[in-house]
C-alpha cells in the first residue's frame, strides 16, 4: 500500500549519519516525488538547486551518499542517490532518500536458525520466540538488535511472545528476513520508527481500526 505526500512546505534538514545536523538552515528545494509505504522502505526524490534566488546554496556541495536528511514531521531517510544536472542556466542536484530502516539492508543474517546440540533445552532443534528477554540466544529481535547495535526493540504485541517457531535463514539482509521471513512465520508486521530507531512488532489485526483496506504479505 502506497501513498503520496507534499513535500513543498516541508523542511527537510541535512545530516551525518549520527544525525548529528550540518549548518542550522534547511535544505532548498523543490517536490518532485513520494513513494511511502506502509511496509516496504518508503523513497522520496526531490531536488536543490546550487543557487537560490542569486545566493549559493551552502549546502550544495555537503549533499552526499549515506547522510542523512530529517524531514520536519515525516522522519529519517538515507540519502541513497545524488544525481547533478545542470542545463547552461540552473545547476541542481536530484537526491533520493530511502526511510532510514534502509540501513538493515546492509547487515547480513549467517547460518540462522541451526541445528542445535541433542541434549540442549529445546532437544536438538533450535526454535525461536520472536521475542524473549529470558532466553536471549533463541530471541530474533534481541538477535537482530545484538547485529544493529544502534537500533533499539520497541514495542512488541504480548501475542507474539506466546510461541515458537523454527526459523531457517543464511546470508540474507536484516531488513529482509524480518520484514519476509519472520513476518511470515509469526504472522505480524513490523514497523520502524524512524526518530527513536526502534523495531516494533504488531500482530496485523492489532494495526489501527477496521477499514475496508485490506493489507498482506503480497501488497
Amino acid at each position: 500500500m502506497s501513498f503520496t505526500i507534499d513535500l513543498q512546505n516541508t523542511d527537510i534538514y541535512l545530516a551525518y549519519p549520527n544525525k548529528d545536523f550540518i549548518g542550522n538552515s534547511p535544505i532548498p528545494h523543490s517536490y518532485i516525488k513520494t513513494e511511502r509505504y506502509f511496509k516496504n522502505i518508503s523513497a522520496i526524490t526531490f531536488d536543490s538547486n546550487h543557487f537560490v534566488d542569486g545566493k549559493e546554496n551552502e549546502l550544495y556541495d555537503k549533499i552526499e551518499i549515506g547522510k542523512l536528511v530529517l524531514l520536519v514531521g515525516i522522519g529519517w531517510f538515507q540519502i541513497s542517490s545524488v544525481d547533478e544536472t545542470n542545463n547552461g542556466i540552473t545547476e541542481s542536484k536530484i537526491i533520493k532518500v530511502l526511510s532510514l530502516e534502509n540501513e538493515l539492508c546492509t547487515k547480513i543474517v549467517y547460518s540462522f536458525g541451526d541445528m542445535g546440540d541433542e541434549n540442549d533445552k529445546q532437544g536438538g532443534l533450535d526454535r525461536y520466540a520472536l521475542y524473549d528477554s529470558s532466553d536471549l540466544e533463541h530471541s530474533i529481535l534481541h538477535i537482530v538488535v545484538g547485529e544493529c547495535p544502534s537500533w533499539r526493540i520497541g514495542h512488541v504485541d504480548k501475542e507474539l511472545c506466546n510461541y515458537r517457531r523454527t526459523v531457517k535463514a543464511d546470508d540474507v539482509d536484516v531488513y529482509s528476513f524480518l520484514t519476509d521471513t519472520v513476518a511470515e512465520t509469526f504472522e505480524c508486521i513490523f514497523q520502524f520508527n524512524t526518530f527513536e530507531k526502534t523495531i516494533n512488532a504488531y500482530k496485523l489485526e492489532n494495526i489501527g481500526k477496521y477499514t475496508d483496506i485490506v493489507l498482506s504479505y503480497d501488497n
